[in-house]
């Protein structure tokens, strides 16, 4: 399956640590893309699934899709073969059609820590 048919075309993506905000499904593809260009043995883990229902009546109109996600432990290499695995929080918001219309990824920082990516 294509990366690009998971997403809605106007959908975003926030890397919260990093900084980055990518919009739309050509720019999420092409964003993941260089990630497995750069890390292409890379492995991710589903930890801990988690989803919501629907929001109550009262909060209806400013949340009306369910959020759903998982902690994820993601596994990369770095030029020498070694290993680290970053752990994170990943959150998506999906439509009526089960479209991503928004994806936040929080990140483990003890994990960033341990492997050296933080301070």
């Amino acid at each position: 399956m294509e990366i690009r048919s998971l997403y809605k075309e106007d959908c975003q993506i926030e890397y919260t640590l990093f900084g980055v905000f990518v919009i739309g499904s050509d720019e999420i593809s092409n964003y993941t893309e260089s990630f497995i260009t750069q890390f292409p043995n890379a492995k991710c883990q589903l930890m801990n699934p988690f989803a919501e229902e629907k929001a109550c009546p009262t909060f209806q109109e400013k949340y009306p899709y369910a959020s759903q996600g998982g902690y994820l432990g993601s596994t990369i290499s770095d030029g020498d073969g070694n290993q680290c695995e970053i752990r994170l929080l990943l959150v998506l918001t999906t439509d009526d059609e089960g479209k991503i219309i928004k994806q936040k990824n929080y990140y483990d920082g003890e994990s960033l820590i341990e492997w050296w990516l933080a301070e």
